[in-house]
Parts: C-alpha cells; structure tokens; sequence
C-alpha cells in the first residue's frame, strides 16, 4: 500500500489540478469543456487553505472562472451542501468572506488521497 501524503501535497494537487483546468481552456481557445465552477471554487479554496483560511467572495468568484451571478449561485449552493462557510465582516456587514468548512477540507482530502500519483 502507498502511504497517504501528507496534507500539505494534497494541497499542491489542488493548485495542480486548477492550474492545468486554466491552461486547458487557454490551449482550446477558451472552449470550456466540463464548466464546473463549484469544482473550481473547491480547488481554489482547499489549495490557499495553508496560508490563507479566509478569501474575499468576489477572490473566489474569479476563480471559479464564470460570471459573478453564476459564481454566486455555486457559491450558494456549496454553502448549503456544508463544503463552504460564509463569514460576514465585523466591520462592514456586506463583506462575506469564504473558507472550506470541516466537511469541505475532508472531502478535498479524501479525493486527493484516492487520486495521487504514486510518486508523490
């Protein structure tokens, strides 16, 4: 058996794997194969979790790489699913900042040790 990577390589997976969705669509001229924006979202969120637990919701909705009101929606939708938690700001209570929740980070774990390459 393999022994399963450590957090921190599932992490780098995440930021692989979203790298290589972005230079697919650049490569295809744009042409959007599977337009998964909540994957997207996933990614981007669980590859930052090292160094950032918190991202402004307008950071996420670029990196899901589809309109705002469409980010919005998946946003929304991911929240009500438990893999995202929304924090309202103290200061400015528009402001909603995002993170993974318990649920999301486990997930985001458990397919990155069910799809590592061996040599990781």
């Amino acid at each position: 058996l393999v022994e399963p990577a450590p957090v921190r390589s599932f992490q780098r997976l995440a930021e692989i794997e979203y790298r290589r969705r972005r230079a697919r669509a650049k490569a295809f001229e744009g042409y959007h194969f599977d337009r998964e924006p909540a994957w997207d979202i996933l990614l981007d969120l669980f590859a930052k979790s090292a160094t950032r637990s918190h991202q402004a919701t307008s950071s996420v909705c670029i990196a899901s790489c589809v309109p705002a009101t469409t980010a919005l929606r998946h946003i929304d939708l991911l929240e009500k699913s438990g893999f995202i938690e929304a924090c309202r700001s103290k200061d400015d209570r528009r402001v909603r900042s995002i993170c993974l929740s318990e649920k999301g980070r486990n997930c985001s774990e458990k397919y990155f040790s069910m799809t590592q390459p061996l040599n990781l």
